[in-house]
């Protein structure tokens, strides 16, 4: 549109051009304002009641995971502590077993097998 055209429809018609920029400011108005204020607000509802039902949908189950990796702790523990121990174990036979002399004579060989529970043949 032209100015003068412009200008001509303000000085015919004022109410009414006055009516549609007020209306235009209002519209702008609206829209920052729902911008920068209501939708801020509606997020965050929308946020936090989400939030709050996945919380209630995996709170149980995530307690329920907590308690199984409890119960799989201890075990680990103890099967660690029985693990350790055997380790200790075969440490200590492998040094003993390595201590152990053959038979220097027929005397000791006889006695050996009698402590073990064979009686030697004559």
């Amino acid at each position: 549109m032209d100015v003068d055209k412009l200008k001509l429809l303000i000085k015919r018609k004022p109410v009414q051009t006055g009516l549609i920029i007020l209306g235009v400011i209002i519209i702008a108005t609206i829209i920052f304002w729902g911008k920068s204020y209501i939708m801020p607000n509606l997020m965050d509802k929308y946020v936090k009641t989400r939030t709050e039902s996945i919380e209630q949908k995996y709170i149980p189950e995530i307690e329920k995971k907590d308690a199984e990796i409890k119960v799989l702790k201890e075990k680990l523990i103890k099967s660690q502590k029985k693990y350790d121990n055997l380790t200790n174990l075969i440490k200590q036979k492998t040094e003993e077993a390595k201590k152990i002399e053959l038979p220097k004579n027929e005397k000791e060989l006889r006695t050996r097998f009698n402590n073990l529970g064979y009686k030697p043949l004559d």
